[in-house]
């Protein structure tokens, strides 16, 4: 597995090449297909990108994915039952 860390979710967008990351922008980024993680939070321990990374890829509709990452790793450093 390949983690590229930076220490924002701006310096994640230079990393991708945006100039310009409003539309879609986010902290971190799990790519299954080629094993990497990618965060903007200054740190490799990113729980809602890496459950992206071991559940296996099937073609699943976004909300599930999302959905399922955020119960089982969280989101913007808190659990699920924090969230709640």
């Amino acid at each position: 597995m390949i983690f590229y860390i930076t220490d924002s979710g701006d310096d994640l967008g230079k990393l991708l090449n945006f100039d310009f990351f409003y539309a879609g922008y986010t902290t971190g980024i799990g790519m299954n297909d080629n094993r990497m993680l990618l965060s903007g939070q200054g740190s490799e321990y990113y729980p809602h990108e890496f459950i992206h990374l071991i559940v296996p890829k099937y073609e699943r509709h976004w909300m599930i994915e999302e959905g399922f990452a955020t119960w089982k790793g969280g989101t913007m450093e808190k659990t699920f039952e924090a969230k709640c």
